[in-house]
């Protein structure tokens, strides 16, 4: 979501198995480029998702995962790293 630079509710599993997604969360959220209803409640999702309708709330979102965003390195490889379809296909 950071890379298109979406503006995104995130709504974490807080049973950590393999990753800790609310630690993810909160990075994101503490950097202006999500926002985390905690807790997760009827009442805190409404909240989140009338904050989006905001425009100034979408754009503060927007920068902040612009600021966050890496950008895919594989699109600088060139044309020998694309998958077999799309260089057949290229002219």
């Amino acid at each position: 979501m950071l890379c298109t630079g979406l503006p995104s509710i995130f709504v974490p599993d807080d049973h950590v198995m393999m990753d800790d997604q609310v630690a993810r969360a909160r990075f994101a959220e503490q950097r202006r480029a999500a926002i985390v209803p905690t807790p997760f409640t009827a009442a805190t999702l409404k909240a989140a998702l009338a904050s989006m309708l905001d425009p100034q709330t979408r754009r503060r979102l927007q920068a902040g995962c612009r600021k966050l965003a890496v950008p895919n390195r594989a699109a600088r490889c060139g044309p020998t790293h694309r998958r077999p379809a799309e260089r057949v296909s290229q002219p």
